[in-house]
């Protein structure tokens, strides 16, 4: 296997939520983008946490584990 750069790999167009996005408004970013998560913004614009697709996002799975926290206050 080739190795690759980070660069080479990463998606260049970001597409974040914030704290206060509708759970269905997170659902519909991720499918509209094609990504496989999100970061979630704070009020000032700072990272929050990361919503990743998972079982918790399928229509009938509520908001259980929306936001899982990847940055400490």
């Amino acid at each position: 296997m080739a190795h690759r750069t980070m660069g080479e790999l990463m998606t260049r167009k970001v597409v974040s939520v914030r704290l206060d996005t509708p759970f269905k408004d997170i659902v519909r970013t991720l499918a509209d983008n094609a990504v496989s998560a999100v970061p979630v913004l704070d009020g000032p614009g700072r990272p929050a946490g990361i919503v990743p697709v998972s079982e918790d996002l399928a229509p009938t799975g509520g908001d259980r584990g929306m936001v899982e926290e990847r940055c400490a206050p």
